[in-house]
């Protein structure tokens, strides 16, 4: 019986689809992983923006709705529903946090909000949202990786 041989030229091809294939492989491991990321990323920095501005709103509400003339006098009226209202989604918003909730915890954002909204002297209010700002922009900038001066990579 004859010795067959098999040429060079299957032999360099085979290889060479192998290789391409494993290439592919790991290439496409590697692009789902940084997909993921950023799906993260963008999903926390959603929900920093979402946090913040209903906490700002709600703050800012409740700005509104005391009477800040008279120290001790709430104003009972008709927007008294708004402020529960947007006290209620204020704490709903802290809550149903899923991809910052360890930061937010961290912080206290949930206790430091609900002392603010039950402070009534105006000046210290003020100095608690101040504070509770400050902690939140200073949280999300580190949470995303964002520097002082210049962002090295968005969130």
């Amino acid at each position: 019986m004859p010795t067959q041989t098999i040429p060079t030229w299957v032999t360099v091809a085979s290889s060479l689809s192998i290789g391409s294939f494993v290439g592919g492989l790991i290439t496409q491991i590697l692009s789902s992983r940084l997909r993921h990321q950023e799906w993260i990323r963008d999903n926390k920095k959603q929900e920093w923006r979402e946090l913040i501005s209903t906490l700002s709103q709600s703050f800012h509400g409740l700005k509104n709705w005391k009477n800040w003339s008279y120290p001790g006098i709430v104003d009972v009226s008709p927007d008294e529903k708004s402020w529960t209202d947007a006290d209620a989604e204020a704490r709903r918003t802290v809550e149903s946090r899923i991809f910052i909730a360890q930061q937010i915890q961290r912080e206290n954002v949930l206790e430091r909000w609900q002392l603010l909204a039950a402070e009534k002297d105006w000046a210290r209010m003020v100095q608690y949202w101040n504070e509770l700002h400050a902690t939140l922009i200073a949280a999300a900038h580190k949470d995303c990786g964002i520097k002082a001066e210049k962002s090295s990579r968005s969130c």
